[in-house]
């Protein structure tokens, strides 16, 4: 059992039972808890959840596994994200300010939510038939529900302050908006099923792992929504504009405007049937690997129906040297259905992708460690692009490339534990442009100290460093600065049973972007974060 108490009025306890059912242990259960009462940065916004996740798990031999895993979950909550003005944040106002509190709520307080509920059942079957070949299974069945609600202001680009409509009966200042009201409630089901068999053998000096599989998933998702334009504004309503800067919450539109203005979207189902196969071989110190796919997927929204189908191949290379370095180079491709609909009713395209890969891999000899240094080249086509505003079609248009080098390492030194991220990457999208959102280098370091004389003592420490981040267009180009944050831990154990924890992200409360982009919003980042747990372990 943990108990957790955190900054935002976080309360939360986490709860993980499991025992043996029977005296001969064939039959096994288990049940995972989670409630969670929480507020955040954002006033208005809270963060809740429950969640129930039992298990039983069967074992007639030792060659044979039933595992069957419910889950539960309903939360309600309200976006963080409140899509603030570039305005007063990344850019100042005209009399050189910015606004005094960039986390204000840009909602409407008993209007907005996003309460989610979500059912699932697990099944997953193992069976070995001998000490070369196995089967294992995987089957799903989920539906669940999103009610969502959010009010945000209009975004640079359109007529965005109230001052610029003539005849307007109200005096806005720099920082009043114009807000969207926007309702959705959508609804999804899907099962799904994996059956996959392995086999071990040798061909001479060849030593072969097969994997076989067939995959399976039925998706039904319904969608529809309500779009209240600017609140009215255009139309002479400013019954409901805002003060960023000095907050005054008006109340939401009549129920009646929505249902007016209610769009009931297609019932929308997604078949997808995967064959896939891979050899993963090992000759001397070569390790080889070699897989193909084949997806087959039919989309289906009443009226329109779309089938799609796809080959895909990957493979890998790998030495491994006697001094421990093991250099690499791999090639795969990738296919994943986008389900749903965009904005002007057509059938959203799947995404398909393609990468390179080199790199080397390092273990110490001499002491417990490891370093990876890889280079990537990416291609992907039929993202949405992410310049598009809200409810817009989505305009999935042609191929993003995304390329960087990451380096990944962790040393133990004696009875210090250092470990060292870093990566650059140069992403853009298919105009040529920077890919918004994604900055373009990130590093990390954590160095943990477990003193041999602090009877379990854990002390930890970090820093987090994220890179500049450009979204542009051929009219406009926005850089979101780069930032850097610190993070401490501590651990102690109380007793044999009870554990104390302690975890401080942002450390110094730092205010910081984490991007911006071309519609004219801009996204607060994660202020501190002091998080207290006690851990009980029975």
């Amino acid at each position: 059992m943990v108990l957790e108490y955190g900054s935002f009025n976080k309360k939360q306890v986490n709860v993980d039972v499991g025992s043996r059912l029977t005296e001969d242990e064939k039959w096994l259960g288990r049940v995972v808890g989670i409630y969670r009462d929480a507020d955040t940065q954002v006033d208005y916004v809270n963060d809740d959840t429950r969640l129930l996740m039992p298990s039983v798990s069967y074992s007639p031999s030792d060659a044979t596994r039933l595992t069957v895993i419910g889950l539960f979950q309903d939360t309600n909550s309200d976006t963080a994200a409140q899509f603030v003005p570039i305005e007063g944040t990344l850019e100042p106002l005209a009399d050189g300010s910015y606004l005094p509190d960039q986390d204000v709520y840009a909602g409407e307080p008993g209007f907005n939510k996003y309460d989610t509920k979500s059912s699932q059942l697990t099944v997953l079957g193992e069976h070995a038939f001998n000490d070369t070949t196995e089967l294992t299974f995987t089957a799903l069945w989920r539906d669940g529900e999103a009610d969502y609600h959010q009010a945000w202001p209009l975004f640079t680009g359109t007529t965005r302050y109230i001052n610029a409509f003539l005849g307007a009966p109200v005096v806005g200042t720099e920082t009043t908006v114009a807000r969207t009201f926007y309702t959705a409630d959508n609804t999804f089901k899907q099962q799904a099923v994996d059956i996959r068999l392995s086999k071990t053998f040798d061909t001479g000096a060849f030593e072969h792992v097969i994997l076989a599989g067939v995959q399976y998933q039925d998706v039904e998702t319904d969608n529809n929504f309500s779009y209240y334009t600017d609140g009215g504004v255009s139309a002479g309503d400013f019954r409901y504009v805002l003060d960023l800067a000095n907050p005054v919450y008006t109340g939401a539109p009549d129920q009646a405007v929505f249902d007016a203005l209610y769009t009931d979207g297609p019932l929308q189902t997604v078949k997808d049937v995967g064959l896939y196969l891979s050899d993963q071989i090992a000759y001397d110190n070569w390790r080889i690997t070699l897989g193909v796919r084949q997806d087959s997927v039919d989309n289906d929204n009443g009226s329109v129906s779309q089938d799609d189908s796809q080959t895909s191949y990957s493979a890998g290379v790998l030495y491994k040297f006697a001094n421990g370095l093991s250099p690499y180079v791999s090639y795969a491709e990738s296919f994943e259905t986008v389900v749903g609909l965009d904005m002007l009713g057509n059938q959203l395209e799947p995404e398909t992708g393609r990468q390179y890969e080199a790199g080397i891999k390092y273990a110490f000899n001499a002491i417990p460690g490891f370093v990876t240094l890889a280079w990537y080249d990416i291609e992907i086509a039929n993202l949405p692009n992410p310049n598009a505003l809200p409810v817009t079609a989505s305009q999935q248009q042609g191929i993003a490339t995304i390329n960087g080098v990451e380096l990944e390492s962790r040393i133990v030194l004696g009875e210090f534990t250092a470990e060292l991220n870093a990566s650059v990457m140069d992403a853009q999208d298919p105009n040529g442009f920077e890919l918004p959102g994604q900055p373009d280098s990130n590093a990390s370091l954590w160095l943990t100290w477990e003193p041999s004389f602090g009877d379990g003592l854990r002390m930890g420490a970090g820093l987090r460093y994220v890179g500049q981040s450009v979204a542009e267009n051929t009219a406009v180009r926005y850089a979101t600065p780069d930032y850097t944050l610190a993070d401490l831990m501590l651990e102690k154990p109380l007793s044999d049973n009870l554990i104390a924890r302690l975890n401080v992200r942002n450390l110094t409360d730092k205010e910081y972007l984490t991007s911006c982009l071309t519609r004219g919003d801009c996204f607060p980042g994660v202020r501190r974060n002091i998080n207290a747990s006690l851990t009980y372990q029975f």
